[in-house]
């Protein structure tokens, strides 16, 4: 009887314990946008820049950011002088002086979900450039960045400390 009653008594006490454990924490834990960016072999180029800048430092904070980030692929069409200024990563390669603000370009402050960037929204980046929203295709955003157009191909990968926005040139302005 005592048997009975000790595994009675353990099996509502294991009910209650399971109960307790929240369901969050089941789910992998997220990182930073800048660990997310490291951890993803698509966005190597990017992240290799972002490090010679100090940008792995300066964007693991507590305030959320939206990086727009471009792939390797999207690192190749960039213009072989400014690719080879700022995305350059021989060993001989130094930090070339005046590429934070070609970073900072691509970061905002805040969460900017794809869902509600609306046509005619302007954002201002860590430099103060204007990132405005222009178009969209397939639903989802072209932004005008620093005189390129990008459409956002990777839409919302949560970070940490907000979000990773993949995009890809659609076009030059004049």
């Amino acid at each position: 009887m005592d048997l009975l009653r000790t595994l009675a008594l353990a099996t509502i006490a294991g009910g209650l314990l399971s109960s307790a454990v929240p369901v969050d924490a089941a789910s992998p834990r997220l990182h930073s946008c800048v660990d997310t960016l490291a951890a993803n072999p698509s966005y190597r180029s990017f992240f290799n820049a972002m490090e010679r800048v100090g940008g792995t430092t300066r964007f693991v904070q507590s305030q959320p950011i939206t990086i727009f980030a471009l792939n390797n692929a999207e690192v190749e069409k960039v213009p072989p002088a400014v690719r080879n200024l700022f995305f350059s990563v021989g060993p001989e390669d130094g930090a070339p002086q005046g590429v934070w603000p070609v970073v900072d370009q691509l970061v905002i402050e805040g969460l900017h979900p794809v869902a509600e960037m609306k046509i005619g929204q302007e954002f201002y980046t860590l430099d103060d450039a204007t990132v405005q929203v222009v178009g969209s295709t397939k639903g989802r955003p072209i932004l005008r960045i620093g005189g390129y157009d990008m459409a956002v191909v990777s839409a919302d990968q949560p970070c940490s400390n907000g979000l990773v926005q993949g995009v890809a040139y659609v076009a030059r302005n004049r």
